[in-house]
């Protein structure tokens, strides 16, 4: 027995040490606003008391339903600091959507933005639910919620293995799942995340991503729990994004590959200085190679790319592999291990393609009240350790490096061959023209499935259908290529801008250019 008890900082202990320690320092900016680490502290601690003076306690959920502004940190803060759990839901999603959400995760309380009374709205129609709205005055305003309360520490006692947050998934393969983090996963995916990527107290970190995703809190949570500054976007542009680049001088900052090519792809780009940048991260979705070489060059600073999994663990493509393995998504962040499987559950050597499945100290408590869901995607190594399936396919190099070969149900078997969606995605996107592509099977009579394409092309090609047929098929293996290649207007995307596969499958006549 040691003579002292071991007692964990959870990140809002963090957050407490950083106003004491540092407090003018700047803790969020946002627009004309400007939080020092003492005021943001302070803000989180009234929204914390306000909760436990409403009856919160430790475990009770509450749900945030807002757009970005400097009130959605010190409410999901608080909410963290009172003991609940946090639910961030997002703003883009249906009525129906909201309402499943919020009634899964047993939310107690709901915080909405104005922008946002439709749906909540629908929600109160079918659902009792105690609601606070932010940005409007009188009854059931957020105002009210917080007046006269202290700012003075809750001292909520918590504890690693204490629930901090449920993220749901975007629900593109179906409905959303509640995934559940503890206090330990959240630190230790915040700590891992800022000793990876050079985040310390001098971090200034751009966040242009709605604040209920997980991609946001990949650099949101590591900066914070170091006591570095966070400039929240209220909507992203290329436009702002470079503006704000120039006037606030970030060092870091995470896109999703569609805001990349927004960005390099503005017309006055070169009149803006980003040369403030010290390392700019993608994620979300694979980055095309092309893309990642442009990035170099006109940043002109350390570029990573960050693949992984809301339930988990995941890889990282350091900036000194970047031109060595520009196709690869890296290897595993250390404190993680990441295996491929085949469908017997086998591991399979480097250099074979299956499964990937990840095992780490950032892996989620599981699906929230979905015990059968959580025990599906377990796989148990040679020695009983469990990891987590993660439904993407993908193969390790000889030199351990991860490529991400597309979605496990995405998958186009042809002829009894196995054809992976990413191996001609990635020929296809260095043409000249291509915006951007997918690939995805069609029935065929001969071969059962096939592989189609579609492409959204950059403003002013001119190039066709047929034509890109014809230059991809020269490019890919014989039993890889495509059988058409469909021009699209745009293609469905959730809220980080990845395509929707499904819904390209279901609605694809439709969003075929005419």
């Amino acid at each position: 027995m040691s003579y002292f008890d071991a007692v964990p900082l959870v990140i809002t202990d963090l957050m407490s040490q950083h106003a004491k320690n540092f407090p003018n320092r700047e803790a969020v900016i946002f627009e004309s606003q400007r939080y020092s680490w003492k005021e943001l502290n302070e803000r989180i601690n009234v929204v914390a008391n306000a909760l436990i003076k409403k009856g919160v306690k430790k475990g009770d959920k509450v749900s945030v339903f807002m757009s970005n502004m400097p009130q959605s940190i010190e409410i999901m803060f608080g909410v963290i600091k009172a003991g609940g759990v946090l639910v961030p839901l997002a703003t883009m999603i249906e009525p129906d959507t909201l309402l499943h959400m919020i009634k899964n995760s047993d939310s107690k309380i709901v915080f909405f933005s104005s922008d946002n009374i439709e749906s909540i709205n629908y929600v109160k129609e079918n659902h009792q639910v105690e609601t606070v709205e932010v940005g409007k005055k009188g009854s059931g305003s957020y105002e009210q919620f917080i007046a006269n309360v202290s700012a003075e520490e809750p001292n909520i006692e918590l504890k690693f293995e204490d629930d901090c947050i449920i993220l749901y998934s975007s629900g593109t393969t179906g409905v959303p799942k509640g995934i559940l983090h503890t206090h330990y996963s959240r630190y230790m995916f915040a700590t891992r995340l800022a000793i990876s990527n050079g985040f310390t107290q001098e971090a200034i970190t751009l966040l242009t991503t709605p604040l209920y995703t997980n991609s946001t809190w990949a650099p949101m949570l590591p900066t914070l729990a170091v006591g570095g500054t966070i400039i929240v976007m209220k909507k992203f542009s290329p436009g702002r994004f470079l503006e704000i680049s120039q006037k606030e001088r970030p060092t870091h900052s995470v896109m999703v590959p569609t805001q990349y090519y927004m960005v390099l792809n503005h017309p006055d780009f070169d009149q803006f200085d980003v040369s403030s940048f010290k390392q700019l991260i993608s994620v979300a979705s694979p980055l095309h190679k092309q893309t990642k070489l442009e990035i170099l060059t006109k940043f002109n600073c350390k570029f990573a790319e960050l693949y992984g999994l809301t339930e988990g663990p995941g890889t990282m493509l350091f900036p000194d592999n970047v031109l060595e393995k520009p196709d690869s998504v890296g290897k595993p962040y250390f404190g993680t291990d990441i295996r491929i499987i085949d469908e017997e559950g086998k591991e399979l050597p480097k250099g074979e393609a299956g499964e990937i499945v990840g095992r780490g100290s950032v892996l989620m408590k599981g699906y929230y009240k979905l015990p059968e869901k959580t025990q599906e995607v377990i796989w148990y190594d040679e020695n009983g350790r469990k990891y987590l399936r993660t439904g993407d396919m993908g193969k390790l190099d000889e030199d351990g490096f991860l490529y991400i070969l597309g979605r496990k149900k995405d998958m186009i078997i042809s002829g009894g061959l196995n054809i992976y969606a990413a191996d001609i995605e990635n020929v296809l996107s260095t043409h000249s023209d291509v915006a951007d592509c997918a690939v995805i099977a069609v029935p065929h009579e001969k071969w059962g499935e096939t592989p189609l394409a579609l492409v959204e092309l950059k403003e002013n090609a001119a190039v066709t259908g047929p034509e890109l047929k014809s230059w991809v098929n020269e490019r890919v293996n014989k039993f890889q290529r495509v059988a058409d290649v469909e021009i699209v207007q745009a293609f469905p995307r959730n809220h980080l801008g990845k395509i929707l596969k499904r819904e390209l499958r279901e609605n694809r006549s439709q969003m075929i250019k005419q």
